[in-house]
């Protein structure tokens, strides 16, 4: 694959140089982008927001909350319909209230004669086993007190059958029958809630709606069918479902399936809505919406209406510090005569559900004049049968020469081959010409640890650190080399533990996984495999059993442990804990490990730097071949120096930028939180509280997170080494003939010779 990559590049750079001589160097063109949708915003009454929309005839029908102002000093919050025209012109409210005091609203449901139903429930708590009680309403009037007695299946997961009940829809047909679903089943009874049918299924229920013109779909799991995706209309003349309605052979997972004219069926993948036309087998989905190319962030879209298939009705929440968003937006198609020009810049990301990089995307595109950045998400391309198959599309593209003008390079694999091979850009070449850049503002360790020969093909905007730690009473050096980890290793009594579970592979990997790279000198292309250091290793490894600290627990101290994770770290019986440092908090749950003794982040074996390895969460390249370097580049500083805090206090990493990071600190620092010895952490903000009745010493430890806490994971940043690719041909080499030592089928003589000499030909031969 390197070759080949290698043979096609020096083809290209070939024809690049013939280019130069004779031939004037392709300029970038303006192009327009596709499926470009406009939002109006509708003119809603103060104080009112949008719960759910409901399709209607010439229109949709809006359920509201609004806030009221009781007195002075009181508000409350009360439910309201409205209907909306195509035009966007509401009626006047109906206020929706409950039927019964201490009842609440669950669902709410239009009527055919422009009323609505109500649904509404009550908790109660009996025996600790807490009871929703659902009930049905009309204009004040009860139709069904228990909707639960409804229900007649007998199913396990059935309330005869000793489960738990949930409703989850309320939908009104066109004749004013009343369809009522929970997991198992759908119960249809007529406008006086006289039951007519019931249908129970092995599946759970998705999602249930109608139509404008009166029909009632259901979108299902079955679990009969290998636990695919259905969807269908309830046919009230078979009393069951209708024949399944075909769905697209598209990533369903996090899509939501809405019905209205023009076509069967439309998608939101939250990249884009698709029309569909079930009727053909050969049909494909078209697409109709892309929500980059419309400069809207599909995250905030929170529920839509389909008016045809050039104007939809959504509502949208956007939280903002400067203060939140809630609209209602009529989106409607924009003929391509009045879209506007500019240069595009190809974005290849997998999409892992997380809207932040689309929401950048689209503030990038709204306030940038020259470049458009258009989103090419490969999630598209995973199939139930290959779902990596997105890696490989993208490689074919890329030794086709087709290669995208920015690349999440976390989202891919291959990318240290793509890297090694030149297919991307020196980003300190931008960074060095943009007197408006400043290297210092970002962790030194997401650029020097990343550099190849000086130069920089990725930056990484969000990271985090793998080490070693231990009680500096049981480990005192401040580092240690492989040798010096084998004799500690070595040193230990049976009944002691170096880590949780140690084996053969482990003990190996260990001494080597940060001072590989001392073996070899990539500059001479030599290796020194054949040292006593390495046979030392190999040695160790050799006489390691399989050992695991719990299996040497009685049955009582199994309970024990299971439920205190961390005894054994902190009664010495296990030394080393390898910590994978997402966040600060997790950093703090480190130091928790050892119940907040004196910790020492001794690191992984190794001869430079502080042990530590760095490991890329996020990370961003531009082609070396890209028309719109220039562009790719504002994007890419936009990415970086934008990083907000909306993750601070989770596990995603740690953002580059310095001042993004100080800022989840700080936000950190203003929490309390309780660390359980079960596992987990309790955070909260506001007064600190005491143990209490809640959290008890035998539970865990409360403490805040401090200062010095940050101080010293900012040490910890210093001296990283990037993350070794464990899946690369040189460990893959030692593992194979390591296997074969421990095997007893070669000495240590010969098996240090081997590993020398196939890694030295290695090696030499990709110098």
């Amino acid at each position: 694959m390197k070759k080949l990559i290698s043979l096609i590049l020096a083809t290209a750079m070939a024809a690049t140089l013939l280019t130069a001589c004779g031939e004037k160097v392709p300029e970038p063109v303006k192009s327009k982008v596709s499926h470009v949708y406009k939002t109006t915003e509708v003119a809603l009454p103060e104080k009112v927001t949008v719960s759910k929309l409901f399709p209607a005839d010439d229109g949709i029908t809006l359920l509201c909350w609004e806030t009221v102002q009781v007195d002075e000093e009181t508000t409350k919050s009360q439910q309201v319909l409205f209907t909306m025209n195509r035009d966007g012109a509401l009626s006047d409210k109906q206020v929706v209230e409950p039927s019964v005091e201490g009842a609440s609203i669950s669902n709410l449901c239009p009527t055919p004669d422009g009323g609505f139903l109500v649904l509404e429930s009550q908790t109660t708590i009996k025996d600790n086993t807490r009871t929703i009680v659902y009930s049905i309403v009309r204009d004040g009037e009860v139709l069904c007190d228990d909707v639960s007695a409804i229900f007649e299946s007998t199913g396990e997961n059935s309330v005869r059958g000793g489960g738990s009940f949930y409703l989850r829809n309320l939908v009104v047909d066109g004749d004013g029958n009343i369809y009522l679903s929970c997991d198992y089943a759908v119960a249809v009874c007529d406008s006086a809630m006289n039951k007519l049918f019931e249908i129970e299924f092995n599946g759970y229920m998705s999602d249930m709606g109608n139509t404008s013109d009166g029909r009632v779909w259901a979108q299902y799991v079955d679990y009969s069918d290998g636990y695919s995706d259905k969807f269908c209309y309830i046919d009230p003349a078979k009393r069951d479902f209708g024949e399944d309605v075909p769905v697209p052979e598209m990533n369903l997972n996090n899509a939501d399936i809405y019905v209205g004219p023009g076509y069967d069926l439309y998608i939101n993948d939250n990249s884009s809505v698709y029309g569909f036309d079930a009727s053909s087998e050969t049909s494909e989905p078209v697409e109709l919406l892309n929500w980059i190319n419309s400069d809207i962030i599909a995250s905030g879209i929170q529920d839509m209406a389909i008016l045809d298939a050039e104007t939809f009705v959504a509502s949208y929440y956007e939280y903002l510090e400067e203060g939140s968003i809630r609209a209602l937006y009529l989106l409607e198609q924009v003929p391509e005569e009045e879209i506007p020009e500019k240069y595009v810049i190809r974005f290849a990301m997998c999409d892992n559900g997380s809207g932040e990089i689309h929401s950048k995307v689209v503030r990038f595109n709204r306030n940038n004049e020259e470049y458009r950045v258009v989103l090419d998400d490969y999630s598209r391309y995973s199939t139930d049968e290959d779902y990596s198959r997105y890696n490989t599309v993208l490689q074919e593209e890329i030794l086709a020469g087709n290669i995208p003008d920015v690349i999440n390079l976390g989202a891919f694999s291959d990318m240290e081959n793509y890297i090694s091979d030149g297919i991307f850009a020196d980003l300190y070449t931008f960074m060095d010409n943009d007197e408006t850049f400043d290297r210092t503002a970002f962790f030194d360790c997401v650029l020097t640890p990343f550099e190849r020969d000086g130069k920089l093909y990725e930056f990484v905007t969000k990271f985090a650190i793998g080490t070693i730690a231990a009680k500096r009473s049981n480990v005192s050096m401040d580092g240690w080399n492989g040798e010096e980890f084998v004799d500690y290793a070595n040193s230990l009594s049976g009944d002691v533990y170096i880590i949780d579970e140690m084996t053969q592979e482990i003990s190996l990997l260990l001494p080597l996984i940060c001072s590989l790279d001392s073996f070899i000198d990539y500059e001479t292309g030599t290796c020194s495999f054949d040292s006593d250091a390495f046979r030392k290793v190999l040695e160790f490894a050799k006489n390691t059993s399989a050992r695991r600290f719990g299996d040497s627990l009685t049955a009582d101290e199994q309970a024990d442990y299971q439920n205190d994770r961390y005894k054994a770290l902190r009664e010495d019986r296990v030394i080393l804990y390898p910590a994978d440092i997402t966040s600060i908090r997790s950093y703090v749950q480190t130091l928790f490990s050892f119940g907040f003794e004196d910790v020492n982040f001794v690191g992984y074996p190794t001869e430079n730097g502080n042990g530590a390895l760095i490991r890329a969460y996020e990370s961003y390249a531009i082609s070396g071949k890209s028309l719109v370097q220039e562009g790719a580049w504002q994007f890419l500083k936009y990415l970086t120096e934008n990083q907000g805090t909306e993750r601070g206090g989770s596990n995603y990493g740690f953002p580059s930028l310095k001042t993004a990071f100080d800022a989840v600190a700080e936000q950190m620092m203003e929490m309390h939180y309780f660390f359980k010895f079960s596992g987990g952490t309790n955070g909260w903000s506001g007064e600190a509280r005491d143990y209490g009745d809640r959290y008890k010493k035998s539970d865990g430890i409360l403490r805040d997170i401090t200062e010095e806490d940050v101080e010293n994971l900012k040490k910890l940043f210093d001296g990283v080494q990037r993350e070794p690719d464990l899946e690369g041909e040189i460990v893959t080499i030692i593992n194979e003939e390591a296997a074969m030592y421990f095997a007893g089928d070669k000495s240590l003589e010969e098996t240090a010779e081997i590993i020398q000499s196939r890694v030295s030909r290695y090696v030499a031969e990709n110098s």
